[in-house]
């Protein structure tokens, strides 16, 4: 899922944001970890995503911040690495969602998904996506059972149990 230039979340992305937070308001889920690309100073998908949980009513304390999810590998092994997440509920659309949780049990998470398709997407989209997402299927199964890479980016552990503080990219984005 991407944002659009102005920084509005895509709809499929807006899909994993409402579902995920309806996740956390039902008690399913004590915090949120919100995975994308912020790779540059120009494109943002965790801060878009932050400012619409914000929205919501989600505590900033029970939101964290992966600014180096740059794909769904990376996401799941930062996850485990940087903030010590042990189980989680992932929310994703359902043609997504069985890789998710595949690369998740398979890297020692408790994992459990909750499809995030609210709406219809575009017929076309949803072929390119579909034509991906078997590409990605096989380059994360080589990666779990084989390669191993690390994610792109590691760094410092910021637990899921402790301050969320760490996680925020620029000091006014705690306060």
């Amino acid at each position: 899922a991407y944002v659009y230039e102005n920084g509005q979340p895509c709809p499929m992305l807006e899909d994993r944001i409402l579902n995920g937070t309806d996740i956390y308001k039902a008690g399913l889920a004590d915090n949120m970890l919100l995975s994308g690309d912020h790779g540059t100073k120009g494109y943002d998908e965790v801060n878009a995503m932050k400012t619409s949980v914000f929205k919501q009513g989600v505590p900033k304390d029970d939101v964290f911040l992966d600014h180096a999810g740059f794909s769904t590998y990376d996401s799941i092994i930062r996850a485990k690495k940087i903030y010590l997440v042990e189980s989680a509920v992932i929310s994703t659309q359902n043609y997504h969602l069985i890789r998710a949780v595949y690369i998740s049990r398979k890297s020692g998470l408790e994992a459990y998904g909750v499809k995030a398709d609210l709406r219809l997407y575009p017929k076309e989209s949803m072929i390119r996506y579909t034509i991906r997402e078997w590409m990605a299927r096989v380059k994360d199964f080589i990666f779990i059972h084989i390669i191993k890479p690390e994610p792109k980016f590691l760094g410092h552990e910021i637990p899921i149990t402790g301050s969320s503080d760490k996680s925020y990219d620029l000091p006014e984005d705690v306060n």
